[in-house]
Parts: structure tokens; C-alpha cells; sequence
């Protein structure tokens, strides 16, 4: 097994994985919005937090159904790889520096601690994998 066949398994298996998980949590979140807020971010639920809750859910589906879509054929497409990389990350990087800006206060960002640690990692192993892959691909060509 060559180097390459191996960054596309990885690939695969964290986008099926990110697919599971995103995929879950935002199925949960459509289906049962206050539950969601109250039990996995541990915060109260207002009207206007259930229905924004309800669109990002939706968004999130979108993105992991595309994960999934990406992760049943044998060479993840290296643009949707980018895609979702970049997606998880902007998330990320929108919630850091909202905190570092003071527009919420660090407490107010502490429930979702777990969920930024979780969409980073994942956001940084398909951004490295890809970063790796375009390396193999030029050195191949």
C-alpha cells in the first residue's frame, strides 16, 4: 500500500466519522432543538436560540451528508475535502474570535469548548491529509 491509498483511507474514515457525528448531533438538533441546547451545550433555550439552532442544524446536515457522499467513493475529491476542512475551521475560527474580541464573554463560550475541540481536530487532520496529498500528487506527476 503506497502512501496515497493510505491518506485516502484516512480521509474516508474521518469524513465517514465526521459524517456520523455532524450528521447526528444535527438530525438531534432538528428534530429536538431544546434538548439539544439544554443537554449538549447545557445552556437555556430561548425562541429565537431554538429556531437559529434549527437552521445551523440544517447547514451542518448539509455539510455532513457531503462528507458522507465524499467518503463512499475511493479517492475522497480533493476540493470537497478542502471544502469541509475549511468549513470546520471558519466555524472555529468565528467562535475564538468572537471571545477574543469580548463580544461573548470566555464563559459564554466555555459549552462549547468539547464542540470546537471536535469540528478543530477533525478540521485539521482533513486539512493536513489534503496539504500531504497535494504534496504526493506534485512529487507523482
Amino acid at each position: 500500500m503506497n502512501a496515497l491509498s493510505m491518506i485516502h483511507k484516512v480521509q474516508r474514515a474521518t469524513l465517514a466519522l465526521w459524517a456520523l457525528i455532524g450528521g447526528g448531533i444535527s438530525l438531534l438538533t432538528l428534530i429536538l432543538p431544546r434538548v439539544v441546547i439544554r443537554e449538549v451545550v447545557g445552556v437555556a433555550a430561548t425562541p429565537a436560540s431554538v429556531v437559529f439552532c434549527q437552521m445551523l442544524g440544517g447547514m451542518q446536515l448539509g455539510l455532513a451528508l457531503t462528507a458522507l457522499v465524499a467518503a463512499l467513493v475511493p479517492r475522497p475529491p480533493r476540493t470537497i475535502v478542502w471544502a469541509i476542512g475549511i468549513a470546520l475551521t471558519a466555524g472555529n475560527c468565528a467562535a475564538v474570535l468572537s471571545a477574543l474580541l469580548n463580544t461573548i464573554s470566555q464563559n459564554e463560550l466555555k459549552p462549547f469548548n468539547h464542540w470546537l475541540w471536535v469540528n478543530g481536530g477533525f478540521a485539521a487532520l482533513l486539512v493536513g491529509t489534503n496539504a500531504v496529498r497535494e504534496i504526493l500528487r506534485k512529487r507523482a506527476a
